[in-house]
Formats: C-alpha cells, structure tokens, sequence
C-alpha cells in the first residue's frame, strides 16, 4: 500500500487546527484510511476538538501513547520504525507537529514526510516568529526545502464559529505567492490539491 505522510508545521494556532480538520475532511475517508498522529503533548483538549470534528473512521493517536513505552520516551530511531510500521495500514497519515518540545523526533517525522506544510496565522507577530522556525527547519535541521509550503491563513470568528477566510500557499524558497483561495468552493480544491501534492 502507497501511504502518504503530510506534516502539519508552525506554531500551535487556531489556523492549524483547523487547517488540519478541513485537510483530513476532504480526504474520502470511506474509501481511504486516515491516521492523525498528534504530537501536540502540551494540549489535551486539541484531541477532543479533532475528534468533534472530523470523520469517527479516522484514528487519532494521541502523543503520549505514541511517544513513549513502558513509562520512557521513544528514540528517533524506534519513532521511524513505528511510522513505516502504519504505514502498511494508511492511505494518509497526517501529523500534528508540535513545535514547543520532543524536537528530535518532530525533526524525524519531518523528514519521513512527503510534505511539509507550514501554517501562519496572517498577523505580524506569527509571522515574524514563524519565519524564525523556518530559519531553524532548513540551517539546523536540514530539512529539503522543496518539500515545504508555506500557507497563510486568515480567520474569522462568525456566530460562535472559527473559520478561515482565505489561504496563500507560498512555496518555501522563492516566497512568490502560488495560490490564494477566498471562497468555500475553491478553498475545498486546495485542500484537495495539497492532499494530491
């Protein structure tokens, strides 16, 4: 079985999450099986709020069950091991970076992805600081900059809920805008053209 493995990157925001519920959304997830894996540690209720919103076939690993065995944190090496383990399982496994801790083996499901896509809240302070962990992922990580895209997201708070508004992808290195969505409709072909990517 072919597995896609998309990484989900930046600092925790509202954006992401819901980036990550409308990428996993327009996955057909009746004919394809969806992993999350979630490497968001520091918030528990982030697991909730994706169970609430996404299809109950897909499965959410959460961190801590998949960080750690018999009470000690996994290596980097036993991590990718445990990914090219699912992968015989899942069409799309779908990974919630965490940027705040476990940065060793953040860097190793990074660089097993296929696609790194990197959300930014637009406002200045997320992006002044986002552009920082950029600098980290490609001088102190390595990371293979062709394989990330940065996306831009607006949001909007309307009766009680959080939605974006528009989206820019902006491929890593040449920071020239590639495609920006404002309506529903074509923001759902986005999300389908990045999950193609």
């Amino acid at each position: 079985k072919k597995s896609k493995i998309i990484s989900i990157a930046g600092f925790e925001s509202t954006a992401k999450t819901i980036f990550i519920i409308d990428l996993i959304n327009s996955i057909k997830t009746k004919e394809k099986n969806v992993l999350l894996i979630n490497m968001n540690i520091l918030n528990q209720d982030i697991e909730q709020t994706f169970k609430n919103n996404i299809s109950s076939k897909v499965k959410i690993k959460k961190a801590k069950n998949f960080l750690f065995e018999n009470g000690e944190i996994i290596g980097k090496n036993n991590i990718i091991k445990k990914i090219d383990k699912l992968k015989k399982d899942y069409d799309y496994i779908i990974i919630n970076n965490n940027a705040e801790c476990y940065f060793e083996l953040n860097h190793a499901l990074m660089e097993k992805a296929e696609n790194i896509y990197f959300i930014i809240e637009k406002n200045i302070k997320d992006i002044k600081i986002s552009n920082n962990l950029l600098n980290i992922y490609e001088k102190n990580w390595n990371l293979k900059t062709e394989k990330i895209k940065v996306i831009l997201i607006n949001i909007k708070i309307r009766k009680n809920k959080i939605k974006n508004t528009d989206i820019e992808i902006l491929p890593y290195k040449n920071k020239e805008r590639e495609i920006s969505y404002k309506k529903p409709l074509m923001q759902k072909r986005i999300y389908k053209k990045l999950t193609e990517a």
